[in-house]
């Protein structure tokens, strides 16, 4: 999957403006119905495609814009659904001749000005096929096409065609030198990252690729490596793109990075990488316990995906079990709104942890329901003390906790504000001899039902005389 350059930098290559422009003067006029962008791969059509799209819109030249990668082998059934998911029609089909006639049926009788964007065509794409009439048969709709092989656009009758070329050597080391930093201003470092630049034969997608790789690097032997390994490549362009990404794994400086990587190149072409899957992946590997929750950390995150949160978002079942090389669930680096719609945690056997929350993350949790800690040798408390962190702290949908064998658990939390717990049902309590008590502070728990504890002598310490009409169980389950 190779991506695009940000549409930041592009705007700022002066060889790609004059393009930009021409597709842009065609698209107002509306003379052309086929227009296509050409070029080798890596050389910025897709980016070009996306500020087409971008500018049509600000522009309002279109009242809708579709766009969608058709890529190889081409997947009918899959590009049809992602363009009636555009165009609104959300209802699903599940033949390629049914989505056709939808497609076409919703094209035929719009009233409204189109534009579609096919990016990464490989070869003849029949349009009717598709459920795409032949746009001079449409009110108002031009197609615009990007292929690296010129003779998809004879085979499709595209009328215009505009060329991408290769950056001029101002660009490429302005490109080049955005992606690296500063280090690439180091005499000792200069004339090399000027080779490496003109190895990259003005590609962007190298450009960048090879840049962020060696980003911030001031050690002259990777440099004068990386310099190699681009020389003695394959001289064809495939060899060439094969050779740049394998640098760029190479380069990378930890091994969960690398695995990352490599759990991507087994996702196929184009595909939507969604870091939940890699997340995923990664503890089913078990690999989790030599890297702690790091492996999600925010820069790893932001790396793979420009809106994390999308992700992360969306956990609401999170267990770990067995990680004895974690000292802390929470990292520094993962913004607690990741964690936001949690609702079931699970945390056994992770023997470091000493405290699982500070006041502040318990307080993120906004949606947690069942809270249950087994197994955990170390924990001495839930809930860790800090002073004037906060003044009222609430669980407030908290419904059940269960703390089982936790032979250093002290107390719940050591935090002298009111505790709210307005949701919290029931309380299990089984095989820990060294809890003095709840809390230091107060405790508001209204509708609680069931406690189940395996020591008659704290029950008094354990609940304060804060919670009535109690079903009590004593002993273990």
């Amino acid at each position: 999957m190779a991506p695009s350059i940000p549409l930041a930098q592009i705007y700022e290559l002066q060889s790609r403006k004059h393009v930009e422009e021409d597709i842009m003067a065609m698209l107002r006029e509306k003379k052309e119905r086929m227009m296509g962008i050409g070029g080798m791969g890596g050389v910025g059509k897709t980016t070009m495609a996306k500020t087409i799209m971008s500018r049509a819109r600000e522009e309002c030249l279109f009242d809708e814009i579709v766009m969608v990668v058709v890529s190889q082998p081409v997947y009918m059934s899959r590009i049809q659904q992602e363009m009636l998911d555009l165009l609104g029609m959300k209802e699903k089909v599940d033949t390629e001749s049914a989505k056709a006639d939808k497609l076409r049926t919703r094209l035929m009788n719009s009233t409204n000005s189109v534009l579609i964007i096919l990016d990464d065509v490989w070869e003849n794409l029949n349009l009717v096929v598709l459920g795409i009439p032949d746009p001079k048969d449409l009110k108002d709709c031009t197609i615009l096409l990007t292929s690296r092989n010129a003779h998809v656009f004879r085979e499709m009758n595209v009328e215009k065609t505009f060329q991408m070329i290769n950056l001029k050597d101002e660009e490429a080391w302005s490109l080049f030198r955005e992606k690296v930093g500063a280090c690439a201003d180091d005499p000792n470092l200069f004339s090399t990252a000027q080779q490496i630049v003109g190895e990259c034969d003005g590609l962007p997608l190298a450009l960048v690729v090879v840049g962020g790789a060696l980003k911030d690097e001031t050690y002259k032997a990777i440099w004068e490596n990386s310099l190699q390994a681009l020389k003695s490549c394959n001289p064809d362009i495939q060899g060439f793109r094969a050779e740049v990404y394998k640098l760029s794994y190479d380069l990378l400086q930890s091994d969960p990075a690398k695995l990352i990587f490599l759990m991507c190149c087994l996702f196929p072409e184009d595909h939507e990488i969604r870091i939940s899957d890699l997340s995923l992946y990664v503890w089913g590997l078990r690999k989790f316990d030599a890297w702690g929750l790091r492996v999600l950390g925010y820069n790893l995150v932001c790396y793979l995906t420009p809106k994390p949160h999308a992700a992360f978002g969306m956990l609401e079942y999170l267990k770990t079990d067995g990680y004895d090389s974690i000292s802390s669930l929470w990292c520094d680096q993962i913004p607690m709104v990741f964690f936001t719609r949690l609702v079931d945690l699970t945390v056994c056997n992770c023997g470091d942890i000493k405290s699982l929350f500070s006041p502040s993350i318990a307080e993120n949790l906004v949606n947690i329901r069942q809270l249950n800690i087994f197994r955990c040798g170390e924990m001495v408390k839930v809930i860790e003390e800090k002073v004037d962190e906060v003044e009222r702290y609430p669980f407030i949908k908290l419904e059940v906790l269960i703390l089982k064998k936790l032979p250093k658990l002290k107390a719940f939390c050591d935090l002298r504000c009111a505790i709210e717990l307005p949701s919290l049902r029931r309380v299990y309590i089984q095989d820990c001899p060294e809890m003095e008590g709840f809390s230091s502070g107060s405790i508001t728990s209204p509708n609680l039902e069931d406690i189940r504890i395996d020591r008659e002598d704290i029950y008094d310490a354990l609940l304060g005389g804060n919670f009535l009409q109690l079903e009590i169980l004593f002993g273990s389950d």
